[in-house]
């Protein structure tokens, strides 16, 4: 891992093809809307979850519950996200208590992967990458998860985890190489003192640094 400059990462950028394509019609089934009896307050509560209904193939389907916020902790709220049809994956997003994680269900089996960020995958797809911040929780790593995909099954090849910076974004070079955009802690530290959310101006004078990774084949 070395540095980058803010031009390469922006060349990267522009060349980057998208990796989730919007859903069609046909892959997603009526959702089903459900209620229950749950204690998240005095007395008890009637709310209301639904289920996520996915076509998958040979006329099977997956279907996935989303629980709203009243379920505090189990607070599990789904919403779809596209797919990725040369993995032949869904892609949806989980809304959690605390923070958030993307599904990605195989439509062949309907095997679930859990990953920490918006998947983003390499020109050839042989791998993809996940951002992840755990700020602004204390001592929750930031960093980004790669995975290495084998023929449609994603296999974890490293994960970068520290506390010295935000990744803000990723631009794959190729299937071995990409750059983050980071935000060092020190400008976000600059940003708390300010206790409001920054003006368009000054989010453009953020300080960003770049970095180089690059992966053994």
């Amino acid at each position: 891992m070395g540095p980058a400059s803010r031009q390469e990462f922006e060349a990267a950028l522009a060349r980057q093809r998208k990796t989730i394509t919007p859903l069609a019609p046909t892959d997603t089934l009526r959702r089903q809307t459900k209620s229950m009896i749950y204690q998240y307050g005095d007395p008890k509560e009637q709310v209301k979850y639904y289920a996520l209904r996915l076509k998958l193939a040979n006329n099977t389907t997956k279907v996935l519950t989303s629980k709203p916020s009243a379920f505090e902790e189990e607070t599990n709220e789904l919403s779809y996200v596209g797919k990725i049809d040369a993995l032949h994956k869904y892609v949806l997003h989980a809304g959690h208590y605390e923070g958030a994680t993307y599904l990605l269900v195989d439509r062949k089996t309907g095997k679930l992967d859990t990953l920490q960020g918006a998947p983003v995958g390499s020109p050839a797809l042989k791998r993809l990458a996940a951002l992840y911040q755990g700020y602004p929780y204390e001592g929750a790593p930031n960093g980004v998860e790669v995975y290495r995909n084998l023929g449609g099954k994603l296999q974890k090849s490293f994960t970068i985890a520290q506390l010295k910076w935000l990744p803000e974004g990723i631009a794959w070079v190729s299937d071995d190489l990409f750059l983050l955009k980071i935000l060092p802690m020190s400008e976000v530290a600059k940003n708390e003192k300010l206790n409001r959310p920054l003006t368009a101006a000054e989010r453009k004078k953020q300080q960003y640094a770049y970095l180089r990774v690059t992966l053994l084949k």
